[in-house]
């Protein structure tokens, strides 16, 4: 939303949790953004209401993400624009730390919010530095392979590498689609245009004139 307030347009962002009472605080000083909070799969809005309707980072973490697709391509209007970006396959990097991954999430998404968010500051965040700093040579990424086995977020800025770890270590749900899934979505829900951009697995296309 802060980026597309400065496009000319009417601008409405929606999200299940608090975080629309922080993004209406950020965004204050924009008339033209508003916030709503509800629920994806039983949105307040009329079917083909907006001209362009996207989704960043959300309904791979919901339980049902092609049904919740459905329900935001429904939001467009004949004409208009959808775009998604989710999960692609490679967010679990490979075999071994995708289920190292996935082991230590069986635990972590049952530990209490703020318990979580203290490891990640307190160990989530040393270790992506230490990471880091062990990449920078090829000789210290080898006798540091070990530490590479746990997945942290490399971000130069320290609230990124906390946010992110947060979010995978988190989530109830996280699933994963390759571009050519997701725009099968898209040309079943009646899009045309459909393509992939050029970042992990992001879609948009237009709706055809004549959809329901």
């Amino acid at each position: 939303l802060n980026v597309a307030k400065d496009y000319g347009c009417e601008l409405i962002g929606m999200d299940f949790s608090r975080s629309v009472e922080r993004a209406a605080t950020l965004l204050a000083d924009h008339p033209n953004v508003h916030l709503i909070q509800g629920d994806l799969f039983k949105p307040p809005f009329r079917e083909q209401t907006f001209d362009v309707v996207y989704s960043i980072g959300v309904i791979h973490h919901t339980p049902d993400p092609p049904e919740a697709f459905r329900t935001l391509a429904s939001l467009c209007r004949s004409g208009g624009w959808t775009s998604v970006y989710l999960y692609p396959p490679e967010f679990w990097l490979d075999p071994i730390r995708g289920c190292i991954t996935k082991a230590l999430r069986t635990v972590t998404v049952r530990l209490p919010h703020p318990v979580l968010y203290r490891l990640c500051q307190r160990v989530a965040l040393p270790l992506g530095r230490l990471q880091m700093a062990l990449a920078a040579h090829p000789l210290t990424k080898l006798l540091g392979a070990p530490l590479f086995l746990v997945t942290i977020p490399r971000h130069q800025k320290p609230g990124v590498i906390v946010g992110d770890s947060f979010d995978t270590y988190s989530a109830k749900y996280i699933w994963t689609y390759s571009p050519l899934e997701v725009s099968t979505w898209f040309h079943e829900a009646g899009f045309e245009a459909v393509h992939a951009l050029p970042y992990a697995t992001t879609v948009k296309g237009r709706r055809k004139a004549n959809a329901t």
